[in-house]
């Protein structure tokens, strides 16, 4: 037992830093435990020393017989020091302390029997050890729960951490040490396994770089798909490793394969119906043609000739032929956009006269419904888009406007621009009438009938929906609060090629 001497203190240290003290002075007979409670004193406490009195920290007994066999063992060598020894101290209600005792004796001792105890308080550290260690439970667990397989390996393609998923897959046991992975075998394992060896091959190949990321669609003989990716992992400019991911997809690779089939057939049946169209189209203007010129004939005789109930039949003939040669030709403009064989011919134009061009070719019908129509944009603002067809599915969407509107009412047609300016918003609003959802579906699916000629709008918004999508915008219409219905077509301000819709 040492009976020697005095009490060292280095001194105070920068806050936060680990403390660091150094007792002598061991009074014969002083024990251990109060030993370390004058250790813990001098150096710890929660926040620094703590006060001589009314610590409620003691050291914890087993830490205390350990420390006791290492002194009771300190052998007499100048060189000699004890291993340390970690000392945990606890107080009720508080968060466990911790501190590492060293003894060692002095180079130049005041006598032969003096010995240094060095303690270092690591509460911080542990506490961070702790925190790191619980971090890393639970990082593995979520990886060993993912339905992905995780491998990650050093730089030297050394493996670092697999997953259950992974494991399991690979034929491996798990947990499975680190150490029996060996990565070249497991490259060897996945080739013998698939269809085409060489493009996982060259999947590894384009790794050993480590520069960059890529992935591949392995075919396994058992006819399972696996999408492998391959990342390599920094932090900052240090290349931590290399991450690779394991992920069966070939429910999904079946699925993606069927709606590929699916599309295609339905881009076929679309190409389909737009020749029928045009074929149906074209041999019905050949005989239209001619009914419109006997009716126009029939309709420009001489006062007299014609009795007066078969010119308004001639009449009727001439109003729903054009009628119906309407109807053709917007059938055939709608399937044209939609193909892409009718191009549209972009060019910059104000939107005012855009909306002003649009509302004088309805006022006329307007008029006799005793519906105003105004229009507002900021003046001097281009927008760029094809102004015939544009113009043409304004005037469709202002002619469905008025059809909405009350009499005595307005139909208001205002553009403004998106905030950040990418786009143009066109509101067409009718107001006075309240609108039904079946309305709304009756006006989009064709089945609203026009009270001027009593035949069915067949193509319903189509032709403006069509003209407004070629130029890459949208079209919806909904209920207005205030009763009515608004028409809203979003534009994009700055189309630059006159580009065909594919």
């Amino acid at each position: 037992m040492v009976d020697t001497a005095s009490l060292y203190d280095p001194g105070a240290t920068p806050p936060g830093s680990t403390r660091f003290s150094s007792v002598a002075d061991w009074p014969a007979g002083e024990s251990v435990h109060r030993l370390l409670r004058r250790l813990f004193r001098t150096l710890a406490g929660p926040e620094g020393p703590a006060p001589a009195s009314g610590d409620p920290y003691l050291p914890y007994p087993q830490d205390v017989l350990r420390l006791t066999g290492a002194l009771s063992a300190f052998g007499t060598a100048r060189s000699a020091s004890t291993a340390p020894v970690a000392v945990r101290f606890t107080a009720p209600g508080q968060l466990p302390r911790f501190l590492v005792v060293t003894a060692f004796r002095p180079p130049c001792p005041a006598d032969d029997d003096a010995i240094m105890l060095y303690a270092a308080d690591i509460t911080q550290a542990e506490e961070a050890h702790a925190q790191l260690a619980t971090e890393r439970v639970q990082l593995h667990t979520l990886l060993d729960s993912l339905d992905t397989g995780i491998l990650l390996t050093d730089g030297d393609f050394r493996a670092l951490h697999i997953n259950r998923r992974a494991a399991e897959w690979l034929g491996l046991p798990f947990p499975v040490p680190l150490s029996r992975i060996h990565v070249p075998a497991l490259v060897r394992t996945v080739s013998e396994r698939l269809v085409d060896p060489a493009d996982f091959q060259r999947l590894v190949d384009l790794s050993r770089p480590g520069n960059r990321a890529a992935f591949r669609d392995l075919h396994f003989t058992d006819g399972t798909i696996r999408r492998m990716y391959f990342r390599p992992v920094y932090a900052g400019t240090e290349r931590l490793g290399n991450l690779w991911v394991l992920e069966n997809i070939t429910d999904q690779y079946a699925v993606e394969r069927a709606l590929t089939e699916r599309a295609e057939a339905l881009a076929e049946l679309a190409d389909q119906r737009a020749r029928f169209t045009s074929a149906v189209s074209h041999a019905l203007r050949t005989p239209l043609t001619s009914i419109a010129g006997f009716a126009e004939l029939l309709t420009t005789t001489e006062p007299g000739q014609l009795p007066t109930e078969e010119q308004q039949f001639a009449a009727g003939i001439q109003r729903n032929t054009a009628l119906m040669q309407s109807l053709i030709e917007d059938l055939l403009l709608v399937s044209g956009l939609e193909t892409g064989s009718l191009p549209l011919h972009i060019a910059s134009l104000e939107v005012t006269h855009l909306l002003a061009g649009a509302a004088e070719e309805v006022r006329g019908t307007a008029r006799s419904r005793d519906v105003r129509v105004e229009h507002l944009a900021p003046p001097r603002l281009p927008i760029r888009c094809d102004r015939d067809r544009l113009h043409h599915a304004l005037v469709n969407v202002l002619k469905k406007a008025v059809r909405f509107a009350a009499e005595g009412s307005e139909v208001r047609m205002r553009a403004e621009a998106e905030a950040d300016g990418s786009a143009w918003n066109i509101t067409v609003h009718s107001g006075g009438l309240a609108v039904s959802e079946s309305e709304l579906d009756d006006l989009a699916l064709g089945r609203l009938l026009d009270p001027s000629t009593g035949a069915a709008d067949v193509l319903g918004l189509a032709v403006t929906r069509a003209v407004v999508e070629a130029h890459g915008g949208s079209l919806r219409a909904v209920r207005a609060q205030e009763g009515g219905i608004t028409f809203l077509l979003r534009l994009p301000r700055g189309l630059k090629d006159p580009a065909r819709r594919a």
